[in-house]
């Protein structure tokens, strides 16, 4: 397949030659790959926009008021370069175009020593399964010298940089799957890359270019058609010698064991006799509003789950990972389903009593459009799923929603 690049690709020659290469030398690529992306550079016509180093603070959302910060496209750090489909994505002369996905020899290739088929399977929750699924589909080809379109497997630096991936071509064209729970490890190979990840944070996220992803749950629920007895409900692990995760150990404090239920089990700690005494499933059945608090990192398999069932989320983030960037926050008005709690425990009091004064005529409205919303996610009515079945569903879900973002990328 014969590539032409596209001759709006982002020109930062300048900016490059000035700031970036005289103190971080050439992104950590080689010395041919280096030659190649300042061709590019000295290629590409002017579109140095929306470079301005300032950093977006997620605001607090109240009951009352809708107050959701702005996504922006900021330079990201030098790691990151400023794309969006548009102008980084290099068109493909036949429209009959094609997708490898990266093999585990290839994986082998770039990691220099030979890796064990379950090193190279594990990659998140989910990962090898959305894989999978996506080479059922017809543009999939194994002949990488002829694809238009790369799909790579973010498994960290420890394990290979995927500058090293033998197609790699500072990253034009491909689409970086990662669904580890946690901080994106080797973002400084992503290049003209997409992410399309789990845990996104503003800090790194590119609009119009990255995607973030929702973690698969691991149990469906089901919207009660009765009246639900608790206002707002929580019942999970603590992390309180982790920066990120520390903020559910706050939660105890805000416990009545009447209408707001918040029991956590400190982290490789025996559960309490309170902890024991409350049941999950019952709490998210029963709950008008469900605490997603932070845990290891922002993302967590709990979002779907309590949706499934028409709880409403209220997030809950420590001032150092506000930034996250909410699942598919493209397509998904999270505004109108979801609320975001402060972590500073006077303002979360206040936030709570808040919560009592919603009518419940809008907190079913809610709800319903919560449901409808979880079901758009993993594609599929929740009313056929089962357990058995519901990562199944998410996996093929997801995959599709991979193929359909490859085919918004075309540059005809």
């Amino acid at each position: 397949m014969q590539y032409e690049v596209c001759p709006n690709i982002v020109s930062l020659a300048s900016y490059y030659f000035l700031l970036i290469e005289p103190i971080f030398g050439h992104h950590g690529l080689s010395d041919l790959d280096n030659k190649k992306f300042l061709g590019l550079l000295k290629a590409a016509v002017g579109r140095l926009t929306d470079i301005n180093g300032k950093t977006s603070k997620m605001t607090y959302l109240s009951p009352n008021k809708s107050f959701w910060s702005k996504q922006h496209v900021p330079f990201c750090s030098w790691f990151l370069l400023p794309c969006t489909s548009k102008f980084c994505t290099a068109k493909c002369v036949s429209s009959n175009y094609s997708i490898y996905i990266y093999s585990h020899d290839d994986m082998r290739t770039a990691a220099g020593r030979n890796l064990s088929d379950e090193i190279l399977r594990f990659g998140g929750a989910g990962t090898s399964q959305v894989i999978n699924e996506l080479r059922r589909s017809q543009r999939i080809t194994q002949n990488a010298s002829g694809a238009c379109y790369f799909i790579a497997e973010n498994k960290g630096r420890h394990i290979y940089k995927l500058q090293d991936l033998p197609y790699w071509n500072l990253g034009i064209n491909h689409l970086v799957l990662d669904f580890l729970d946690g901080k994106c490890e080797g973002q400084h190979d992503i290049g003209f890359a997409a992410l399309l990840k789990t845990h996104l944070s503003s800090d790194i996220f590119r609009s119009n270019f990255d995607k973030s992803l929702p973690l698969p749950p691991r149990k469906l629920f089901r919207n009660s058609e009765h009246s639900k007895k608790y206002l707002i409900t929580f019942k999970g692990t603590s992390y309180p010698f982790q920066t990120a995760g520390g903020v559910r150990s706050m939660l105890s404090n805000f416990h009545n064991g009447k209408d707001i239920v918040f029991v956590t089990k400190p982290q490789f700690s025996i559960p309490s006799p309170e902890y024991n005494l409350w049941s999950y499933e019952e709490l998210v059945e029963q709950s008008k509003f469900c605490l997603v608090p932070q845990g290891r990192s922002p993302s967590t398999f709990r979002l779907l789950e309590v949706m499934s069932a028409g709880c409403i989320p209220v997030f809950l983030f420590d001032r150092y990972t506000a930034k996250y960037i909410l699942p598919i926050s493209d397509e998904i008005a999270w505004k109108e389903i979801s609320f975001i709690a402060p972590s500073y425990p006077a303002k979360f009091q206040t936030f709570l009593d808040s919560l009592r004064l919603i009518n419940d005529s809008i907190v079913e409205k809610m709800s319903n459009l919560v449901v409808k919303t979880a079901a758009s996610i993993v594609e599929s009515s929740l009313d056929a799923l089962s357990n058995k079945s519901l990562r199944s569903t998410y996996c093929k879900g997801m995959a599709r929603k991979i193929l359909r973002e490859i085919e918004s990328r075309r540059v005809v």
